[in-house]
Order: C-alpha cells, then sequence, then structure tokens
C-alpha cells in the first residue's frame, strides 16, 4: 500500500464489493431488459457519503453474504442482501444489490423500490438463499478501494 493516501480522501460510498458479479448474474438474471438496459450486481453499499469517511471500513475484509430476496418493479432489479451472521452489514434499511435498471431509471431508486415492496409483502423470497462472495471498501467518485 505505497500509494498516498490524503486524510480528505474523498469517498462517496462504503460497501461490500463483489468479487465475481457473473456468479451472481448466473443464479439471478436480470428480470428487465430493453434498449438502454444496465447491468449492475456490483456491491451493496454500506454508507453512502459517510461522516467518518473511510474509518468505518475494512478494505479487502472478504464476507460471504446471502440473498434471500429479489424485487422487480418500476424499472428497477434489486437483489436483497443479509447477512448470514445477523450483523448489521449497511446503514440502509435494505441492504441490497441493484442488478440492473432500465434506461433513464438511477440505480438509487432500488431504495424506493425495495422500501414499497418490504411494506406491501412483495419482495419474492430466493430460496435457498444465493451466497455471495464480497470484499470491502470504498469508492472515491473514480475508484473501487479494496485493499
Amino acid at each position: 500500500m505505497g500509494e498516498h493516501m490524503s486524510e480528505s480522501e474523498k469517498v462517496v460510498y462504503t460497501g461490500h464489493f463483489l468479487l465475481d458479479p457473473q456468479e451472481l448474474l448466473s443464479q439471478l438474471p436480470p428480470q428487465i431488459s430493453g434498449e438502454g438496459t444496465t447491468t449492475y450486481a456490483h456491491h451493496v453499499t454500506k454508507e453512502f457519503e459517510p461522516a467518518d469517511g473511510k474509518e468505518g471500513v475494512t478494505p479487502g475484509r472478504e464476507r460471504t453474504l446471502h440473498v434471500t430476496g429479489h424485487v422487480v418493479a418500476d424499472g428497477v432489479h434489486a437483489a436483497i442482501v443479509e447477512s448470514p451472521d445477523g450483523d448489521a452489514i449497511s446503514t440502509k434499511k435494505h441492504p441490497h444489490i441493484t442488478i440492473a435498471t432500465i434506461q433513464g431509471i438511477p440505480p438509487v431508486r432500488s431504495n424506493d423500490v425495495i422500501a414499497r415492496a418490504s411494506e406491501t409483502g412483495t419482495i419474492m423470497p430466493v430460496e435457498p438463499p444465493i451466497e455471495i462472495k464480497t470484499v470491502e471498501g470504498y469508492f472515491d467518485g473514480e475508484t473501487v478501494h479494496t485493499s
């Protein structure tokens, strides 16, 4: 880790980054499609714009998380993610991975879609849960740092 780290280094979000997005996509392919559909399957946000920067994250820490459900609505396909040991993996009420969005729909829309599905009981279960391997890190606006 010879790179110079400034104290003011920007942290857009901390997260659990998927080691192999294709592994998840092979088991839970995007259920929305069309021109301009974007596939993400990239990370679980731990905290967005954390006040303590990267203090709350342990870059390089590997964890196996479980995809326990998914939601397809309003141009969003998102997977619900939980920690198998029940600890908090996110400051968000519904930790998730945005799998895909249709053109013009930002991935942040997953939060609203999941919240509504949770309230209306329309989260589709994934049984048995899909195990995904992740590594902790943060995104500085340009690069993901996981070491």
